[in-house]
């Protein structure tokens, strides 16, 4: 991607990339997710894209290209395959991720990327309240305004701003030491002093590792401090986000999908 640098380019009201990025063991949650953005908007967003993000192995499925065109009644859309190869964790994790990255700065470095900066979610992640992307939006605007360029989440054991994160291009693009991840260590604990040094550490997106079994009454009162939680391993968030974030007429509208998916597959 070269060495020129290109931190001074002005970041602007640009908004921001979600990329939602996923392989074939977690697609179907990765695309419930995605969808579920969509139908949490009231109307179309012009300062979000929302990127599915595949790994390399994994080929565009047909669920994937009705979820594009689901999303595109709210926001405009990218669909990235990773081109490093890796598989397993946390060598497939560190490819997916940087191949992403390595797709948005090609794009940045040749003018064709409008957006300056990236919300980095997996599968196992769910927005908390229905202004989730206002909020992290405005928090990571003020953290360029401060002169740094990551938001995250702050890990006090081994200390690390966790994965789940907002990326300002131009920098990852001017600190090619991070373009690099040895195959058996997580890029964002191998990388964490870079982060670190360059990150605000966000109270908004929340990180409790490998939690399951969550009920609305810890949900709802979650939703007043965070706008994100991630690295949760089971359906109880989104299920609960569907239900509770949601607005209704989008409710009747996910209903009629699902039935139709459901005939679809009858007949397949």
């Amino acid at each position: 991607m070269g060495d020129q640098a290109s931190y001074t380019v002005p970041v602007g009201a640009t908004g921001i990339i979600v990329a939602v990025q996923y392989w074939a063991g977690d697609e179907a949650c990765a695309l419930r997710l995605a969808r579920l953005l969509a139908d949490i908007e009231t109307k179309p967003r012009e300062d979000v894209t929302i990127m599915l993000a595949r790994r390399f192995d994994t080929p565009l499925s047909d669920d994937a290209r009705r979820t594009a065109e689901h999303l595109q009644r709210r926001f405009s859309t990218m669909a990235c395959r990773s081109e490093r190869e890796g598989v397993g964790h946390p060598a497939g994790c560190n490819a997916l991720m940087g191949g992403v990255m390595d797709h948005l700065g090609r794009m940045w470095t040749a003018g064709n990327l409008l957006r300056s900066s990236v919300f980095l979610v997996e599968a196992d992640g769910c927005p908390l309240r229905r202004d989730w992307l206002d909020t992290l939006t405005a928090e990571h605007t003020r953290t360029l305004e401060a002169g740094l360029a990551v938001t995250g989440a702050y890990m006090a054991f081994l200390p690390h701003i966790n994965g789940t994160m907002l990326i300002h291009v131009p920098w990852w693009i001017d600190h090619p030491s991070l373009h690099s991840t040895p195959p058996d260590q997580g890029w964002d604990i191998y990388h964490r002093e870079t982060f670190l040094r360059s990150a605000y550490r966000t109270k908004l997106i929340l990180n409790i590792h490998g939690s399951a079994g969550w009920r609305s009454g810890q949900l709802s009162p979650l939703g007043k401090e965070h706008a994100w939680l991630t690295s949760v391993k089971d359906p109880s968030v989104i299920d609960w986000a569907e239900r509770s974030l949601v607005p209704s007429e989008a409710q009747e509208m996910r209903e009629l999908r699902a039935e139709n998916e459901r005939l679809r597959r009858g007949q397949g």
